[in-house]
């Protein structure tokens, strides 16, 4: 493994050890006012940055349009994982959430009205029965928190396709575009659905963790390793997010999974290892910036 494969990695699990921080987080402060306190910061360090670097857009119109696109998306899909993470285990959060990856094919599929290739296929009926044995309950019902993860997902799914189609402008202005976007939105909510008070320590150290180390040091990492190595290697690698998840998950809060599952882990896993050798050239979303990546790369956290 090379340096920007090791950097893809390292940002992986930084991602993945994000899920039980913030799941002792939200102990102390409510889902909506986290992530407005999340957001507010990373966007802070992200425009000093960018203020820094004196970065500029390509095309302020497709800059704006990016940033409602993507940003849209990222918020909507930040709101559904993080509330859902009240209602579930870290670690099924984790591997919830990993469903962006084989779904990304099936909503390009959809947007192109060009049938998915076989691999998608394959790789998205394991995913949603992995979906479904990770979600199911003792008396046979799906976990609400897992399935508010899942609809984040797919909204993580959108936003790499929002993403891709503006691949033209300076990444670090998307990334700060979809910050603010999230932080926006979620002090919108905050006076109809409350939480913004941070009452304990684990509160505070989940929001400076995701907004101070995630934000901009995992980005990087992902951004640099990224350009140096080929997108379905990176894909793969950014794969083992879950597992990460799983594995801090169990070090920090003791998680452990069931043999039910685990199976259903090890087919979401095997899902999204199927949807990437699946061969994806242009597929045509859009004339300006069409898809081109040959793998579904992760969200902007």
């Amino acid at each position: 493994m090379g340096a920007p494969e090791a950097a893809i990695a390292l940002a992986a699990a930084i991602y993945g050890s994000t899920f039980p921080v913030i799941k002792d987080g939200l102990a102390d402060v409510g889902a909506v006012g986290f992530l407005g306190w999340r957001f507010l910061l990373a966007s802070a360090v992200i425009g000093l940055i960018v203020l820094r670097l004196r970065v500029r857009p390509t095309s302020w119109r497709r800059m704006a349009r990016a940033t409602l696109a993507a940003g849209g998306c990222l918020a909507t899909g930040y709101l559904f994982q993080t509330v859902g993470l009240e209602h579930t285990s870290a670690s099924a959060s984790g591997l919830v959430t990993a469903l962006y990856l084989p779904t990304v094919p099936i909503l390009v599929a959809v947007l192109t009205r060009r049938g998915p290739g076989a691999w998608s296929l394959v790789g998205v009926s394991l995913a949603t029965v992995g979906l479904v044995l990770v979600a199911l309950r003792p008396d046979l019902t799906l976990g609400l928190g897992d399935l508010l993860t899942a609809c984040g997902a797919l909204c993580f799914a959108g936003q790499i396709v929002a993403l891709d189609r503006y691949s033209d402008q300076p990444p670090l202005l998307l990334t700060l575009g979809q910050m603010l976007a999230v932080a926006v939105v979620a002090w919108t909510l905050v006076p109809i659905a409350g939480g913004a008070d941070v009452t304990g320590r684990a509160g505070w150290l989940a929001i400076a963790y995701t907004g101070l180390l995630t934000a901009p040091t995992a980005f990087f990492l992902q951004a640099w390793g990224q350009r140096r190595s080929p997108p379905v290697r990176a894909g793969v690698i950014f794969a083992l997010e879950p597992a990460f998840a799983v594995l801090f998950s169990a070090l920090v809060r003791g998680e452990h999974l069931s043999a039910r599952a685990a199976l259903g882990a090890v087919l979401i896993l095997g899902g999204i290892a199927a949807t990437l050798r699946d061969p994806r050239p242009d597929d045509g979303l859009s004339r300006e910036a069409p898809l081109r990546t040959a793998a579904p790369l992760p969200p902007t956290r």
